[in-house]
Order: structure tokens, then sequence, then C-alpha cells
């Protein structure tokens, strides 16, 4: 990749830069040192964190939550060592001194650095409101709300005017104020970071209650990364290979300049999928057919979207994110081998409504995201029960049964029986998710997506 970052310098290396004076090449992990030393020269206290992916291997175990993860997108916590004048107890931690869930106080800066994902449909970062203090109660109430945009890697290739975007060198700053930003900022550059590859996460100071005391608001960071090469996802996944670090001056500055409510990119763009439902009808009819020996019913997918700072107000965002449709069918069981459902709708991404979208099975008992089918492979599955209709291929078809060599020619995937998996008599579902319309950099309305379906066969 040529960086904007090295445009003035010369070329190196992704994760390199030439420092200008000698033009030599200066590795990333040097550059992330002189930062550290930086930072402390100018008054602040450095401790590292971490930056971890989650296994979800707890999800099998008794009484355990997946919190219906999307199967396709790995995420990313930021575990953070409490600030150096914290009393209060942070909640989620990991036994090493660090929390999932943190405090924060407004002078404070949180960095991460390292490189961007490898080739994925999508990436990004952003800071939540993970709960507010209720001075009623006595207790924190969970909000889980976003706190702004999403860092994707469509406004990281906007802000860098490039489309190289994976695998590159990468500064995200977190802070409530500008003034804090700006410094840091400077420091980053003076440790050999161009401003291209700095990119900031703002907090709106006045939506939230800010300090390292009992009695504020809590905090978190998430990052998502969908559909990684294969070849490099678990690589990626073992070692991400950032570095976290907790600014906090020594000496608590009275800040200046706290980060504004930002204004959200509109969504939607006036043009739907309206010229496919014919199109998907015909399909729904050519399934019922293939399958009219069973009892069938039908479910459409019924679309939410907590809308981004709104949702703070009314009390919970349920992990909300600007970039994201998201949306569930009711409950239904595959009980035997015999029973099946087929999943039908529109190919979001081939419409250009969607940078990616896809379906996941998930076990209910568990909150557990099963297994999930992906734009990209919806390519051509539904030509099985439709060959010769000229929208085909911007149609989808999956059967989701038990055992698939008993539907030979079509797409299928199959649900296992225990964990991960599912009981013969558990309850599960089809979850569905539409990430960024690439017209307007948010997530598409649902009023311009013909809604999927699944269609549930129970032989009599």
């Amino acid at each position: 990749m040529i960086l904007l970052a090295l445009l003035s310098c010369g070329e190196g290396p992704a994760g390199r830069a030439r420092d200008a004076a000698t033009d030599e090449v200066v590795p990333l992990e040097a550059r992330i040192a002189a930062f550290r030393e930086r930072a402390e020269a100018e008054g602040y206290t450095v401790q590292e964190g971490r930056f971890d992916y989650l296994t979800l291997d707890w999800c099998c175990d008794p009484g355990a939550s997946c919190l219906f993860n999307n199967p396709d997108s790995p995420y990313a916590l930021y575990a953070l060592p409490p600030a150096p004048d914290q009393v209060a107890a942070d909640s989620e931690g990991q036994g090493d001194g660090t929390a999932w869930v943190w405090r924060l106080r407004p002078d404070e800066a949180v960095v991460l650095l390292g490189n961007t994902p490898p080739s994925s449909a999508y990436f990004s970062y952003r800071s939540y409101l993970s709960a507010t203090w209720d001075a009623a109660l006595g207790l924190h109430d969970p909000v889980l709300g976003s706190l702004g945009p999403s860092l994707n890697h469509a406004v990281i290739a906007e802000q860098r005017a490039s489309d190289l975007v994976h695998g590159v060198p990468l500064a995200v700053v977190t802070s409530a104020d500008a003034a804090v930003e700006g410094e840091v900022h400077a420091l980053l550059e003076a440790a050999g970071f161009d401003g291209a590859e700095v990119h900031d996460d703002r907090i709106p100071a006045e939506l939230v209650t800010l300090g390292v005391e009992s009695e504020v608001d809590t905090f978190m960071a998430v990052a998502r990364v969908a559909i990684l090469d294969e070849l490099e996802r678990d690589p990626h996944l073992a070692d991400p290979g950032m570095t976290l670090l907790r600014l906090s001056p020594t000496t608590p500055r009275t800040v200046s300049a706290p980060h504004p409510v930002p204004d959200l990119l509109p969504r939607g763009t006036g043009a739907g999928e309206e010229h496919l439902a014919e199109a998907l009808d015909a399909l729904e009819d050519a399934v019922r057919e293939a399958y009219g020996s069973a009892e069938a019913f039908e479910a459409e997918v019924e679309w939410s979207f907590p809308p981004t700072l709104e949702c703070i107000e009314t009390g919970y965002c349920a992990a909300d994110l600007r970039d994201r449709l998201y949306g569930v069918t009711p409950e239904f069981r595959l009980q035997d081998d015999t029973q099946l459902a087929v999943v039908v709708g529109v190919n979001h991404e081939a419409t250009g409504k969607a940078t990616y979208a896809n379906f996941a099975v998930d076990a209910i008992g568990r909150e557990m995201g099963l297994l999930a089918v992906n734009s990209t492979q919806m390519a051509g599955s539904a030509r099985a029960f439709l060959a010769d209709h000229p929208s085909v291929d911007r149609l989808y078809a999956y059967v989701v049964a038990r055992d698939c060599t008993l539907h030979p020619g079509t797409s299928c995937v199959e649900v296992p029986y225990g964990c991960p998996g599912a009981e013969e008599g558990e309850w599960i579902r089809v979850s569905f998710r539409a990430y960024l319309e690439p017209a307007t950099g948010a997530a598409p309305l649902p009023e311009e997506l013909l809604a999927d379906r699944v269609l549930r066969f129970v032989p009599q």
C-alpha cells in the first residue's frame, strides 16, 4: 500500500514509515514505543490494556449466553486497567487488573495502535455507553448505546482518500474532549504517525457523566470484522497485533473543548427492491412446489433499528450500530431429520442496498448464533428452484436442515444436535443483518428492502 502518510517522505512497507530526516524505514513497533515515551514525557501516565477477540468458547457452559452473536463477525473488546486514581471497581473484570467495562475521566484518552484487519467485507470501531448511574435506585442501568457513527472501513477509506484499508497502520483515539484529542494527535505525529493514519472515536460529553468515581457512567468499546479471508482469519483472531493504551494526565487537567453531539448520516436513498417482488414471489412458489407434500408455514423478518443516540434518551439501545439493520423471525423447531426450513430473499448486496448482508441460525436457549450464510455465499443459490428466471442471481434460497445429504442439488446448511447446535426440542430462529448501504454510509432503511422469508416444512 502507498499510504498518504508517506507521500511527502517516501514509501515504506506496510506498517513502516520513513524518517523524513534520515530516510530510514521506521517500523510500526518503534513508532508505538516512541509514542509511549513522548506521552510519558508530556505528563501522562501510560498503562497498557488488551484488545480481546471474543472466542465464545464459553457459550456451551451451563447458563451461558452469547447475546445472539453474529457468526460471520468476530467481536473484539477493549480491556482497560483502571485510571491511576480510580477507587471504584470496574465490572466485567478479567482477573488481570483489566476490564471490558470501564470508567473514563474527561481528560483521559484511550489509544488503539496497530494494523487494520486483513481482507474482509467490513470492519469498524466504536465506543459505547455501557450503563448509566441511576441515583434513585443506587445502581447502574444498562444502556449498550453506541455514542455516534462508526469508524468503519468506508470512513477510513474516505479520510485517507484511498481504498487500500486492509492490513495497514492505524491509530484510533477515543476521547471526550477536543483539546485532549489534539494533544494526542500531536504526540502520535511526533512519534512518526502520519495524520492520515490517525482516526477518532469521539464520546459526546453532554450525553454522559464522566469520571472514575462509583456514581458515574461506564463505557466499553467494540470492534467488529466481517467475512475475513479464510486463510487470514485464524491467524488474525489469534494475534491481531494491536497495542491498547490508556493515557491519564499525572496531574488531572481541566478540559475546555468537550466533543459535541455528532451529526449522523441520513439513511435511505428513495430507491428500493420493489422491482424484484414478482421474482421473490416466484421463488417462494417454486420452493413450495418442491416441498409440496409437506405442511408449511411462512414468517417474514421483523426488522429492528434502535436509532443511534436517540435510543440513549429512551434508556436502552441493545448494542445498536448505525451501520447495521437487524431483524429476526419467530422461533421454531427442527425436531428431526425430516423437518426443514428454507430461507429465501433478495441478496441485498447484489442490489446495492448493503455492503454485506447475511442470515444466521440462532439457538434460543444459549442466545447463540450457530452458523451464517453471507451475501457472497448466496450468489447462485436460488437456481436450484428458479433456474430460468432473469432475476434469479439477485435472489437466494438456502435449505436449513439437520442432514443436508437429504437435500441434494440445493444450497444447504446443517444445524447439529448438542452444543454448538440445537437439541431436538430446542427452539431456534433465523436472524438477518444488512450492513452499510454504500450510497449513504449508514444502515439501509427496512422499507427500502424486500423482507427475507423463512418457510418451514413439516412432513405429514
